[in-house]
């Protein structure tokens, strides 16, 4: 038998980031001690902090850190302009001691921008951007390693969904893209953006099958712009039954409180996805709205 720890793989996971965090702790630690890149140097030693505030503004999106966390950040940023300028300076030097041209300030000028920007964050270079970039990766990592248990929980939920489906027919293109949205959204446990994309889901389902020409014989007056709800109530009772509109104003109920951030949208995800794919193995029954006139 093995250790009963070997089967704990979220275990062996964070172990192994801490481990790749402790090495890269101790590997530039030991470039710190060198006398050159004084400033780099000084930014380095926050370079931690700098990418758990720069993870916590992008979630977020908001202006997050106090002022000596934003002072980092500026620092950073101006250190990497420094670096980036000085690439291109060397460069330019080497091209106004080789070219006599008349026209090489020009030259340099179409060039700069090329210097300016090639460097990405993710560069094996000994740029600070990019030591902030690694500890990005273990911030992140140790949080996609923390769920990962109930992230294959959730796979095992939805395989169940998946086994009770009697789908005889093929979904259409843009309904097949909106579920695998949906289940992305669930197995990562994002649950609100998932009841938004499953009311997204049937939305598309009803505007391929529900004609618009069906809605107006059930409206007293015509007009445009039908919405979800106009299509469920004229698609019954002819193309779906009265268990069908209750799952479809469930999953758009739901929906909408998602949208305004309504706590009771999120109670029953695996439910919501279960009324939106019983709605949709229906729709998929039927012709589409342009067959149906």
């Amino acid at each position: 038998m093995y250790p009963e720890h070997l089967y704990e793989l979220d275990i062996q996971l964070q172990t192994c980031i801490d481990n790749f965090a402790d090495d890269l702790t101790n590997f530039w630690t030991e470039r710190l001690d060198a006398d050159e890149w004084c400033q780099v140097n000084d930014l380095r030693r926050d370079a931690q902090d700098i990418a758990s505030t720069l993870r916590k503004r992008a979630l977020s999106l908001q202006n997050i850190g106090d002022a000596s966390t934003l002072n980092q950040i500026y620092q950073v940023r101006q250190a990497e302009l420094k670096a980036a300028e000085e690439r291109f300076q060397s460069v330019a030097d080497q091209l106004q001691s080789k070219l006599k041209s008349k026209d090489i300030r020009k030259i340099l000028d179409s060039i700069k921008p090329m210097f300016m920007n090639a460097a990405g964050p993710d560069d094996p270079t000994d740029r600070p951007m990019h030591m902030v970039w690694q500890y990005l990766c273990i911030e992140d990592a140790r949080d996609a390693t923390h769920g990962l248990g109930d992230r294959v929980r959730r796979i095992f939920q939805l395989e169940e969904l998946v086994q009770e489906l009697q789908r005889n027919s093929q979904l259409p293109q843009a309904t097949v893209h909106f579920l695998a949205l949906v289940s992305r959204t669930f197995v990562w446990g994002f649950g609100a953006e998932c009841v938004i994309v499953c009311r997204g889901a049937i939305d598309t389902a009803f505007r391929e099958k529900v004609p618009n020409s069906l809605i107006e014989t059930r409206r007293r007056q015509g007009g445009h712009g039908y919405g979800l709800q106009d299509r469920i109530e004229a698609a019954c009772p002819d193309l779906i039954n009265d268990e069908i509109r209750e799952a479809a104003n469930t999953v758009k109920c739901r929906g909408d409180k998602a949208i305004h951030f309504d706590p009771y949208a999120t109670k029953d995800v695996l439910g919501t996805i279960k009324s939106a794919l019983k709605v949709i193995d229906r729709l998929a029954q039927l012709p589409d709205a342009a067959c149906a006139g």
